[in-house]
């Protein structure tokens, strides 16, 4: 087992405290955050991977029409793997596991485990069977919808059905890999699940530069979507020893009659919804930018949204993963005290630093996206797309961050139900904003702008549904973070717009190669990165802000 499959030893007995007499143990936000690191540290390199794996898609591809028409093939699978993936499953499985774990102890949990997993690769299977056959017809019927959009040709719709049929394949690997990151997770290793991000980026890319000799120049999008399918194979592949470490082996198990397996169905069904909903909005939204003259908005928003990624994942998905377990045992354990401290310190943590860095991104977002994507395909107007649409999604950051957390915390307490009710009602605003700001000068950046808008009413109507369900939840102490959050992102956003107006971004003159700005750009990025760090840590520790002590405490005792 590697270091980073477990936390860091408690001075207690963990068995002895999960398995001896039942009791979860409440876990503490030091122990949270240093898991959150770990994950986050994996999570990093993760999208790191991803930005490279994006980069290479962008040098291939750029903003061209194959690139629109593999985002718009990518989008259909992807909108399964959601349903049957992230999110519903995970969620579900951890908190109906945490529940028999705590009563019957981890032999039971196993066999319940093994059944879940029988079910769901079988699940997982026909749905992508169906995909295949069904994809072409779906996509033929919907093609009047991409009306007025360069997508919508029919030889441009035919490469869509073709590029979704590889894709469609994706969706049984990625589906398994989701249930075994629940199983795992649920066993507090975070380690292996929070890899196999990195090694699909990594297979991709590998895949793709084989690839792509076996086709035509005008078939690259071809090597692309077969580069995905291997991915998708080494992710699922490689999560088969972790899970035998744990006990859960490739045992099929019939699961039939069980009560454990009944439940997690039972409490996926408003998740699925959930998920079906979000999914909605992302297809309507992206519908609505394939529709617009423009070539490449599609793809501009997709590149934008990787961006938007890599920081989540740097720390807010890290966090959201691990709060998830904690939270859920401390719900199982009927730790309400525990569960609203727990609550509010990972709620804290996501708003001290999702605030600073939608600051910095949008001030670096035209050299980073640069620095990250300009090669090949991806040149100035791809470069001066993308910078818009992410210039409006940066404003969302914080509110995708907070929803993420107190989705979790939903979920942990079993209800699933109040999220997808929450996204029921914002979906309509979402979609009629993007609809009426794709009509003004923003064009496709108004898709980024209704998605900003919409996530920030998503995370006030789930805080106050939340403090509802529970009247604890300290929401004074949360407006003190928010207040001392933003005084210090403010001072750090005067720094580093001094520091770009005394050395401006560096941008190729006519017949300069972008290759050459690179190692500029790198270090004005790293520059500006570092000095607004440093300035940001210091005015919080100033004000007396506990989630930077808490951070750096928990990075010293991660790194001793």
């Amino acid at each position: 087992m590697t270091p980073t499959d477990s936390p860091p030893a408690e001075p207690h007995d963990e068995k002895s405290s999960e398995e001896g007499n039942g009791q979860a143990e409440p876990q503490s936000s030091q122990r949270v955050v240093r898991s959150t690191i770990v994950v986050g540290l994996l999570t990093v390199f993760s999208r790191i991977t991803g930005i490279l794996r994006e980069s290479v898609l962008a040098g291939l591809l750029g903003t061209s029409v194959a690139a629109d028409a593999f985002r718009l093939a990518f989008m259909i699978p992807n909108l399964m793997r959601r349903l049957v993936g992230e999110g519903a499953a995970t969620s579900a499985f951890v908190a109906v596991y945490s529940g028999i774990t705590s009563k019957r102890g981890e032999a039971s949990g196993t066999i319940f485990a093994e059944k879940f997993l029988t079910l769901w690769l079988i699940l997982v299977a026909v749905l992508a069977v169906l995909g295949v056959i069904l994809i072409g017809p779906f996509l033929r019927l919907i093609a009047p919808l991409l009306s007025g959009g360069p997508i919508a040709t029919p030889e441009n719709i035919e490469l869509t059905i073709d590029i979704s049929r590889i894709l469609f394949w994706y969706l049984f690997f990625v589906g398994g890999v989701a249930a075994a990151q629940g199983v795992l997770n649920a066993r507090w290793k975070f380690g292996a699940p929070a890899f196999v991000s990195a090694l699909f980026n990594l297979v991709f890319v590998g895949s793709v530069f084989v690839l792509i000799h076996l086709f035509r120049p005008t078939e690259v999008v071809f090597a692309v979507s077969f580069a995905v399918f291997c991915g998708g194979f080494v992710q699922l592949v490689s999560l088969i020893p972790s899970l035998r470490r744990v006990g859960v082996g490739a045992r099929l198990r019939s699961p039939r009659g069980d009560e454990g397996v009944r439940e997690v169905l039972r409490l996926m069904v408003p998740g699925l919804l959930g998920a079906g909903v979000y999914q909605i909005n992302a297809t309507l939204s992206l519908f609505i930018a394939g529709s617009l003259e423009a070539e490449g908005s599609m793809a501009s928003l997709g590149y934008s949204n990787r961006l938007m990624e890599f920081v989540l994942g740097v720390f807010v998905v890290a966090l959201s993963t691990v709060s998830l377990t904690s939270l859920a045992r401390l719900a199982a354990a009927e730790n309400i005290d525990g569960l609203v401290r727990q609550a509010t310190d990972a709620l804290g943590l996501v708003i001290f630093i999702t605030v600073p860095s939608t600051v910095g991104l949008y001030l670096l977002r035209e050299p980073l996206i640069r620095l990250l994507f300009q090669s090949g395909e991806f040149q100035d107007e791809s470069v001066r797309m993308t910078s818009k649409a992410f210039e409006y999604h940066a404003f969302g950051l914080a509110f995708v961050g907070i929803a993420r957390i107190l989705v979790a915390v939903f979920h942990a307490k079993k209800d699933l139900r109040t999220p997808v009710i929450v996204s029921l009602l914002v979906l309509p605003i979402s979609i009629g904003l993007a609809l009426v700001l794709t009509h003004t000068p923003l064009q496709h950046a108004g898709v980024a702008l209704a998605a900003s808008i919409s996530a920030g009413i998503q995370a006030v109507a789930l805080l106050i549904s939340l403090r509802r369900r529970l009247p604890q939840l300290p929401l004074k102490d949360l407006t003190k973070t928010v207040a001392k959050t933003i005084v210090s992102a403010a001072v750090m956003a005067l720094v580093c717009h001094l520091i770009l107006i005394w050395w401006p971004p560096p941008v190729p003159t006519t017949g300069q190669s972008h290759w050459a700005l690179k190692l500029p750009q790198a270090i004005l990025v790293l520059t500006v990165v570092s000095a607004g760090a440093t300035v940001f840590f210091g005015v919080a520790g100033a004000l007396r802000m506990p989630e930077g002590s808490l951070l750096l405490n928990s990075v010293r005792r991660q790194r001793s």
